[in-house]
């Protein structure tokens, strides 16, 4: 293998031994060549150093990096620096991709000389995903969009806009440029939305942005995963926390960027976690959850509301706020 490949994928890995050798098989049989793939057991208890082991012997582009349990964001920090590739794609250690990700997506970031390309995913079973791995895409006619300032495009929102929209912080669903990404650290201290976080930190420095509408990723649902372990209150805390963290780095963007970071990203999290609170039945934990809210109060980001979820958003986050 060459010493500099062009693209790193990235995969950290924790209690994964029932998925991770359909994941490593989907990256593996790539029609691209030119990857490393770097796997850090993050302290996994289970089969998967083994498993890793055995990859590694038969395919010298598989690179293991052992270390103690310290959490996804740290590992995918870790991920980033030891990475040799000019691109990093970030998988989950559940999913798949599909044969030509790389192939495409290199396509486009080096003809756009580009610091990302955002390609879609499919959500779906593994037992499901058959047909969507077996099409075949022509690189040459991939309808893609390269635009400047990709804030223009994103949201948390799940509907509406245009079909170029990115919808959800998903990280997985864009290929970097190491050399844009590689001073932006992923936060530690915060379990659920942390690469959101991360993702808006990134969108913030206004990357040279490749978009395409080919599904390339596959989500496949995990009953195990962070987010389906932690409780209400657990995620309120966590969002409400990242949703803090970034919003102090907005708070130096020029007033367009501060306005969609308002009306597409905080105004949703913001719904979202106001939903939350109301199913809160514990009083205390209730309380203890309103609390929160009023950190996002006092940040100012409860403010401007545009779009009638946000209005009524906004109205309850004020009555919650005459009971502390």
């Amino acid at each position: 293998m060459k010493k500099t490949p062009k693209i790193s994928v990235v995969i950290p890995i924790y209690k994964a031994e029932n998925f991770l050798v359909r994941c490593l098989d989907s990256v593996l049989a790539q029609t691209f060549k030119d990857f490393e793939v770097v796997c850090l057991d993050d302290g996994s208890p289970d089969n998967c150093a083994q498993i890793l082991k055995q990859y590694a012997e038969k395919d010298s582009r598989i690179r293991i990096i052992s270390k103690n349990n310290t959490g996804v964001s740290d590992t995918r920090n870790v991920g980033i620096k030891t990475a040799r590739g000019k691109y990093i794609l970030f998988m989950d250690s559940d999913d798949c991709i599909h044969p030509q990700t790389l192939e495409i997506t290199y396509s486009l970031a080096n003809k756009n000389d580009a610091d990302l390309v955002y390609f879609r995913h499919i959500t779906k079973n593994y037992l499901d995903i058959g047909k969507h791995l077996n099409k075949h895409f022509c690189k040459d006619t991939v309808e893609f969009k390269v635009v400047n300032n990709v804030l223009e495009y994103a949201t948390e929102k799940n509907h509406g806009g245009s079909s170029w929209k990115i919808r959800r912080g998903f990280i997985w669903a864009y290929l970097f440029k190491k050399s844009f990404i590689q001073e932006i650290r992923f936060p530690t201290n915060i379990k659920i939305g942390e690469d959101l976080v991360w993702l808006l930190k990134v969108l913030y420095k206004k990357p040279v942005s490749v978009l395409t509408k080919l599904p390339l990723y596959f989500y496949i649902p995990n009953n195990n995963s962070a987010l389906s372990r932690l409780n209400r209150l657990g995620y309120i805390e966590n969002m409400v926390s990242g949703l803090l963290e970034i919003g102090r780095v907005f708070q130096n963007a020029d007033i367009n960027d501060k306005k969609l970071f308002i009306r597409e990203f905080a105004w949703p999290v913001m719904i979202s976690v106001v939903r939350n609170v109301k199913h809160l039945q514990d009083k205390t934990e209730k309380k203890h959850a309103i609390k929160y809210v009023l950190k996002l109060y006092r940040a100012g980001l409860v403010r401007r509301p545009s779009t009638f979820k946000a209005i009524k958003c906004y109205f309850r986050i004020k009555n919650m706020l005459k009971d502390i």
